[in-house]
């Protein structure tokens, strides 16, 4: 009897949490949290803004952003910063000027926000680059990159992780100068009057451990 009341104790602890987050935290999260609970997790890739709107009418539980919206009813909880340069295959352009490299760059623009950002993988504005490829998701522009086509603007976490798991490796440009990298915060995006889980804990500190 007491072997079944821990099976069943078991049971309830396992619960399930739906999350929402940009498509560059999804790219390197989801084997590490997939390992690291045994919660049914439903996590789906979304802008910011659209990340607020989903934890407000309770469509997610809690959802993570690099451009927070603010809102009266919100917390956004800064739990890490990850800094986002510039990769291709290795040699692929070392004989180029840095104005000739071709990029792929994201097709669409981020919708207005507080931060007053536009460019989506975080180019910084003041540098100039030359865009041969438009995409709508970093997936694909890492595989042009891959290809050795173009060169990618991309966190550094998640150039690192898919590296991981693929021979074709991309290392940073490193004759770009160093002003053209850019830094952004993590924010947890929660309700203020939702305390901080189990399951957000452990999801904060696997985006930590990523973005080291």
């Amino acid at each position: 009897v007491s072997a079944l009341r821990e099976i069943d104790r078991a049971a309830e602890e396992r619960t399930g949490f739906k999350l929402g987050l940009p498509e560059a935290l999804a790219l390197a999260l989801a084997s590490n949290l997939g390992a690291a609970t045994e919660d049914a997790v439903e996590m789906e890739e979304m802008d910011s803004g659209e990340i607020e709107a989903r934890v407000l009418d309770s469509k997610i539980d809690f959802g993570f952003t690099f451009v927070p919206f603010p809102h009266a009813d919100l917390d956004h909880l800064k739990i890490a910063h990850v800094t986002i340069g510039a990769f291709a295959r290795s040699g692929a352009f070392d004989t180029l000027e840095n104005e000739a490299i071709p990029f792929v760059a994201p097709s669409t623009e981020l919708k207005d926000n507080p931060l007053s950002l536009k460019i989506r993988d975080g180019w910084n504005a003041k540098f100039t680059r030359t865009i041969k490829y438009r995409v709508n998701t970093l997936a694909i522009a890492i595989e042009l990159a891959r290809s050795g086509a173009c060169a990618v603007f991309a966190p550094d976490f998640v150039i690192e992780r898919l590296n991981e798991s693929s021979a074709r490796k991309l290392v940073p440009l490193t004759q770009l100068p160093t002003l053209s990298r850019t830094k952004r915060d993590v924010f947890l995006v929660k309700r203020k009057d939702v305390e901080e889980s189990k399951s957000m804990k452990r999801t904060v500190s696997q985006i930590r451990k990523l973005c080291r």
